[in-house]
């Protein structure tokens, strides 16, 4: 893929895949197929399929999940309900209801978190208790239904986002579910089939953050942690990664000391706020351990604060390739940031932007990393669906693709230059901002 984002697929108006032209009639005149409102919203990839999610803001959506494939010769794919139509019944809670993002994992699973609520413009409607849903994809079947228990669940919680860690095998998995409403995060035990909730102030929306502008529109969202990216797998024998010839002088910088909590040998679950310009972080292996959080009284050694960005940047979805880059959107900036989580230095000085673009990029808002480290973004103009309007004669949604590793050489987070260059200034930064607040 090329190394600069390029358009994969893009559509005007979305359309699905009807079992005849019967049905579809019954779906419009009914209401419940409202073309204009089917927003996508979540991707994920699996070989040469492309899934796309379909949050039912409004009403007129009858499918929240769906497919197509990538060698589709169309511009704008019709896409097919995903495994098929019985799955969506909203008077059926064994059906999904409404999904915001999907994480797919090495051993052929789609992880699906539903929701489900319905009308959330209006007012969230809890129409079915939240669920885990896990796919065999060789097969298209479900193999896992796991229902939030009650306790987990509060009153006007949204589960938007999912983040899978395999542990092992893949019989030992966990999914990271995030409640960006009611600010908290679910660990989610494969194996035990089993789950807990936990919670820190630093998975809670920043004030001054609030405050959106984009395209003429001005709107607050307090939305909390939203974005999570886990590093990359650790292997028997690290191989030498060129940032160790610079990490000496990184920790030489006077008020630039790493930050020594950042292990080599651990995975580690990056996170943010919605509504926030700051990065945190936490060790998967604590946050594993759920008698960590049940038997102590001060969680607060377990997460770590990692540093901010410039202000007014706030970012939806995040993800990490294997080079260890994680790759976030810059939703207000019609932008894709980036930064080498090796460095373990998280400043405005040592991140970077991978492409900005008001067209293609238009409120980026999920983003993936495919098996072959390659960066897929999907853009959907959420803020005028949201506050302003559509138009339909026009290219609303895009899917854009591009080579995770091209598309950092000669930045600041390409993992094979040397960061000495662009950390010069640190020392005066760091003075002028001692609190990292740039």
């Amino acid at each position: 893929y090329p190394s600069h984002f390029q358009v994969f697929f893009r559509w005007k108006i979305i359309d699905f895949v009807f079992r005849d032209n019967r049905q579809r009639e019954n779906l419009v005149r009914s209401n419940k197929f409202i073309p204009g409102n089917n927003l996508p919203l979540g991707i994920a990839i699996w070989r040469n399929k492309i899934f796309v999610t379909f949050p039912k803001w409004k009403t007129g959506i009858p499918v929240t999940l769906a497919s197509f494939n990538m060698d589709d010769p169309r511009e704008s794919p019709i896409l097919a309900p995903y495994p098929n139509w019985s799955y969506f019944d909203d008077s059926n809670c064994n059906s999904m209801i409404s999904v915001f993002r999907l994480s797919v994992d090495k051993c052929n699973r789609l992880w699906v978190m539903d929701t489900g609520v319905t009308d959330i413009i209006t007012s969230i409607q809890q129409l079915c208790p939240p669920k885990i849903l896990v796919f065999d994809l060789t097969t298209n079947t479900l193999i896992r239904r796991y229902i939030l228990p009650t306790a987990q669940v509060f009153e006007g919680s949204l589960f938007s986002n999912i983040a899978t860690e395999l542990v092992e095998d893949c019989d030992h998995a966990f999914a990271y579910v995030n409640d960006v409403f009611r600010y908290g995060l679910i660990v989610y035990d494969f194996f035990k089939n089993t789950s807990y909730r936990l919670t820190h102030p630093y998975m809670y929306p920043e004030p001054l953050q609030s405050t959106y502008i984009l395209d003429n529109l001005k709107f607050r969202w307090v939305d909390g942690i939203f974005g999570m990216a886990i590093s990359p797998e650790l292997t028997y024998k690290q191989k030498r990664h060129p940032y160790e010839y610079y990490h000496y002088n990184v920790h030489h910088y006077n008020g630039t000391s790493v930050d020594k909590t950042i292990r080599d040998d651990q995975r580690y679950l990056y996170f943010h706020s919605m509504s926030s310009n700051r990065h945190y972080y936490i060790s998967t292996t604590d946050l594993r351990n759920s008698s960590r959080y049940v038997n102590s009284s001060d969680i607060d050694e377990y997460f770590h604060y990692l540093g901010s960005r410039h202000r007014n940047t706030q970012a939806s979805a995040s993800a990490i390739n294997s080079n260890g880059v994680l790759f976030y959107n810059l939703v207000t900036k019609h932008s894709v940031g980036c930064w080498n989580t090796r460095t373990k230095v998280y400043l405005p000085q040592t991140q970077d932007i991978v492409q900005t673009n008001r067209d293609i990029l238009n409120f980026p808002n999920d983003l993936k990393i495919d098996q072959q480290d390659n960066i897929w973004v999907l853009s959907n103009k959420l803020h005028q669906y949201l506050y302003g309007f559509l138009d339909f004669n026009v290219y609303n949604y895009r899917i854009l693709v591009a080579s995770s590793n091209d598309i950092v050489r000669n930045t600041k987070c390409d993992p094979y230059v040397n960061l000495n260059d662009y950390l010069y200034n640190l020392q005066i930064s760091s003075r002028q901002c001692p609190n990292n607040e740039l």
